[in-house]
Formats: structure tokens, C-alpha cells, sequence
């Protein structure tokens, strides 16, 4: 599985590279906007020493990267074997304040006193790169009441994010720093200020607007095989009075304090999978399988939206999310399942069928498809197999989640808000004459129809039908047993085993449905006693 680093609290979403360079930032919940832009920003780290600058990702850094255990607290290893210094970088969103904050432990490997500047970048596009409208300024440690530290303020509207941080216990913060500006100007290209950092002095500049970037800077004295921790906060907040008010909060408090605090919501978060993790999965596995569960519930928002933002793709597929929720019943975590399944509430209320993709507040969200004509029938937007997969997997999930005589009481709410409008859109969608599913969209953006759609949304029907059945509603049953047994006995014949049958080839590709498929898997091999590599 991939060990890129994806750090969240469901409402501050940051992204790491390979070298624990922030390459995403996003905020709040219901805006997956990339406020780093898509251009390749990242938040540089740079140590100056033997008199030049020696950035993380130069090449000449082994880094290593990865979760600890069940927490969405991301560790990253830089060593420079001819600097002789090894970065220790400890990164985590706040569980309840919109505060990134990293501890980066420097650590001297030589055996002679050391001189040495830590330079942290921070590169942003806030307000769309066709205005250009960002401002960046230096906010003296005075200004924001009670907070006592420098800060630079990165904004547009009301999106504000606040820079700041501490070096060896020292309470005044940063010295050194400076903001600048990068990209395309009528002059030009500018690169970014953290060029400055090239003689190891920032100029201090105090304000830029348009394309902003910013540096700080902290000096370390080390002395042989010695250590020097740096913390370092990005704040964010609809003002710079709710940023500032949470890094005074988080730094009122302490980062030793706030990072526990984190450590033990996470760690209560997985304890409904410990149990069924031993039961059921090798030992040799067990490590992976909790930092995948983590990895998948950094894509999940406040409200329940799941995103791919480790792909920047940034919107919420209706498959992969089920899939999640899924993958989260199967582990115990029922309370996270439900809340995905709860952010499709409003919209098949809306809409009664399911698009390809939507935003992360429910908006519909880009898609190949369009309203044509099939012969006399016209075809809507959609895939029915994103709809059939959906009712099948939602229906997997209130099996797994039930006794055998009955459902719970949220489960029941999801199903008639959920299930049952979805599963009625497939009994309605059917050609009156053939008795077979209308044309709609396939993977490849073409209108299709044939009997590989028409097993799948028979097998969606009949799945329906019997949870209906369980709830004692009739009528539905009826109604769904009837359009699936119209389909079964007009469809043309089809080798119901075909690999092709039951997954849409729209999710190869999508990592974050592999991996949710891949720990299902796990489950499903130590039931049967079979053991796959992961």
C-alpha cells in the first residue's frame, strides 16, 4: 500500500511528498480546494551548514516515511550521510484544532560542535492563480492577543493561514524571515524568497501580495552528537482571530500536551479493530492493516464525505466511498461506515440516482457523461453500475452490521433513505418493451447496454429485495423481485462467473479503493483460512 503521508482531523486535510514536504493543504470540510495550487508548490525544509543550503529533496537526503501505529501522526526520517545531520520530523493535524503542527528533532552525527540554520518554507495560492490576489505579511508576536509569538499571515478572504513556531524551548519564536512572491510577472519569473535562504540570511521582508511564499528561519548551536528540537504551527481559521486563536490555544496548552491529546483520539478511534485485528489477521499483516485503516480515515471528512485528495483529485466517487464504509463495518468501526453512508442521504433524496463524482459538500461533481439519445430513449448522465455496486456493498454492510433477525434502528433510517430510493430509480429504469435496463454510460464514456449491466442491476434488485423483506415491507419487495425476475427471464444469455461482472473498471485505477478492497480481502481470506500476500 502506499505510505504516502495524508494527515487530517475531517475538517484541515495536509498532504506530505516522499521527502515530508508539504504538498497540500486543504480547508475547511466542505472546500477540497489545494491551497498550495496544482502548479508543484511545496513547503521547502532546508538546512544551511558548511556556508550553503541543503534542501531536503536535493538528493542527497535517504528518507523514510510512515505512520505510527494507529494514528494519523505521520514520522519522517531524513538522514545526510555528508552533512553528517539526521532530521526526526513528527507531523499531525490537531484531532480538535485546525493546527498543523510538526516537530522537527535535529540531530548533529558528527563528533564536533555545529553552527547550523533549519529553514521552513511556505508557498501558497489561495485565491486562484488567474488573480492573484493572496497577501502575505510579518504579524509582530504582540499583535494577537495572548499568543506572545511572530507569525506570518498567508490570506485571501476567508481563508487564513497563520505560520509560526518555537526552537529548543525558546518562547520568542522565529528570528529570522522574510515573504516574497514566485511565478509569472510582467518582468518576469520570480522563483520564490526561499531563494534567500541561498547565504543562509533572510532579508526580512515584511509584506508581499499576488503569488506569496514566505521563510523563517531558527539558528541551532550543537554541540558534538547533541539535539535540538524545532516546533513548527500552520494555522488555519476563516480570520486571522480564529487562526490565531487556535495556535494560542495550542500553544497555551503545549505541544507535548496537544500532540498526546491527538495520539489518544486516534488511539481510541482504532480500538474498535484491535479485537478483530488479532482474531483475525496474521501477525505478520497486523501492522499494515492498522495503518491502512488509518490511511483510509485520512480521506474522510467531518461529513462523511470521502475524498481522493491523495491524488488531488479532490472529489467524492460514490463507489470508492461505499467501498470505505465498507472496509471501516468489516473493522468494527461502524460509527465511521455510517456517517459515509449518511453524506449520500441528501443526495439520492435530490436526485434518486447516483453521478459519477460529487464535491465534498454534495454538489455534483465532473463528470463525462451527458443527457443523449439512444435510439428512442434518452439517456441520462449516468453509470447504473455505480448504482447497482452501491446498493449491493450498502446491503453487505447492513448484513454485517445485524443480527439475523433484525436491523438496527439507524441502519433501518439509512436503508429507506438510502437504499430503497436507489434500488426503486433500478426497478423504474427499465425499457418497457425489453424489460431490460435503459442504455447508460460505461467506463469509457460510451452508451451501453447488454447483459453484464443486466446482472448486476438483477443482483442490486434481489439483494434489495430481501432487506425489504427483513423490514416487512412488502410492497417493495414486490415491486423489486418483480423488475429483477422481468430482467432475468428477457436477458440474453451471460457466463454470470465473468471477472468483469461485479467491479466497475473505473476503480483500478483509484488507489484509495484498492486499498480498502485489499483489507476486506484480508478479512475475507482468514475467514476461509486462506492466507494472500497483501
Amino acid at each position: 500500500m502506499s505510505k504516502q503521508i495524508i494527515l487530517s482531523n475531517g475538517s484541515m486535510t495536509v498532504a506530505l511528498d516522499n521527502y515530508g514536504q508539504v504538498q497540500g493543504v486543504y480547508y475547511p470540510e466542505t472546500d477540497t480546494t489545494n491551497y498550495l495550487g496544482y502548479g508543484g508548490n511545496k513547503h521547502k525544509i532546508g538546512i544551511y551548514s558548511e556556508e550553503a543550503i541543503h534542501w531536503i529533496d536535493d538528493g542527497a537526503w535517504k528518507v523514510r516515511q510512515d505512520y505510527y501505529p494507529g494514528r494519523l501522526i505521520g514520522r519522517t526520517i531524513a538522514n545526510n550521510l555528508w552533512l553528517d545531520i539526521r532530521l526526526e520530523i513528527q507531523d499531525y493535524v490537531d484531532a480538535e484544532l485546525d493546527v498543523f503542527a510538526r516537530n522537527i528533532h535535529v540531530v548533529n552525527l558528527s563528533g564536533r560542535r555545529r553552527n547550523i540554520k533549519l529553514f521552513l518554507h511556505q508557498s501558497f495560492d489561495i485565491s486562484g492563480v488567474n488573480r492573484r490576489q493572496d497577501t502575505a505579511m510579518y504579524v509582530p508576536g504582540n499583535i494577537i492577543k495572548g499568543l506572545g509569538l511572530p507569525t506570518i499571515l498567508h490570506y485571501f478572504g476567508q481563508r487564513n493561514f497563520l505560520v509560526s513556531g518555537q526552537c529548543c524551548n525558546n518562547p520568542s519564536g522565529f528570528k529570522e524571515f522574510s515573504i516574497g512572491r514566485y511565478g509569472k510577472y510582467d518582468n518576469g519569473y520570480m522563483s520564490g524568497v526561499w531563494c534567500d535562504a541561498a547565504d543562509g540570511t533572510l532579508a526580512g521582508n515584511r509584506h508581499d501580495y499576488g503569488l506569496t511564499d514566505s521563510i523563517i528561519g531558527f539558528d541551532i548551536t550543537l554541540e558534538p552528537h547533541d539535539s535540538a528540537y524545532v516546533d513548527y504551527y500552520l494555522s488555519a481559521g476563516d480570520s486571522m482571530a480564529v487562526a490565531g486563536g487556535n495556535l494560542h490555544r495550542f500553544t497555551h496548552e503545549g505541544a507535548n500536551t496537544r500532540t498526546k491529546r491527538t495520539a489518544a483520539h486516534w488511539l481510541e478511534w482504532i480500538q474498535p479493530s484491535v479485537e478483530i485485528i488479532k482474531d483475525s489477521i496474521d501477525p505478520a499483516k497486523r501492522y499494515d492493516v492498522i495503518n491502512g485503516l488509518v490511511q483510509l480515515r485520512s480521506s474522510m471528512l467531518n461529513n462523511g464525505a470521502v475524498t481522493t485528495v491523495g491524488n488531488f483529485n479532490n472529489v467524492v466517487a460514490p463507489v470508492t466511498a461505499i467501498t470505505v464504509a465498507k472496509t471501516f463495518a468489516d473493522y468494527g468501526l461502524d460509527i465511521d461506515a455510517g456517517r459515509i453512508c449518511d453524506f449520500f442521504a441528501p443526495i439520492v433524496s435530490r436526485d434518486t440516482y447516483l453521478l459519477p463524482t460529487y464535491e465534498s459538500d454534495g454538489s455534483a461533481g465532473p463528470n463525462n457523461y451527458y443527457y443523449a439519445d439512444s435510439g428512442d430513449t434518452q439517456v441520462s448522465p449516468i453509470n447504473l453500475t455505480d448504482t447497482a455496486n452501491f446498493i449491493t456493498t450498502l446491503v453487505s454492510i447492513i448484513r454485517s452490521t445485524s443480527g439475523k433477525k433484525s436491523i438496527p434502528a439507524d441502519w433501518k433510517k439509512r436503508w429507506n433513505k438510502i437504499g430503497l430510493p436507489l434500488a426503486n430509480f433500478l426497478a423504474d429504469y427499465i425499457d418497457p418493451i425489453t424489460k431490460q435496463p435503459l442504455p447508460s454510460f460505461d467506463d469509457n464514456d460510451q452508451i451501453v447496454s447488454g447483459s453484464k449491466i443486466s446482472v448486476l442491476v438483477h443482483n442490486a434488485l434481489m439483494l434489495a429485495a430481501a432487506v425489504c423483506e427483513q423490514l416487512n415491507d412488502t410492497d417493495s419487495v414486490i415491486k423489486l423481485q418483480t423488475a429483477a425476475e422481468d430482467i432475468r427471464e428477457n436477458m440474453e444469455p451471460i457466463d454470470t462467473q465473468s471477472p468483469n461482472i461485479t467491479t466497475t473498471n473505473h476503480q483500478d485505477n483509484d488507489p484509495l479503493y484498492q486499498m480498502a478492497v485489499s483489507l476486506q480481502k484480508l478479512i475475507t481470506d482468514s475467514q476461509s483460512g486462506v492466507t494472500n500476500e497483501f
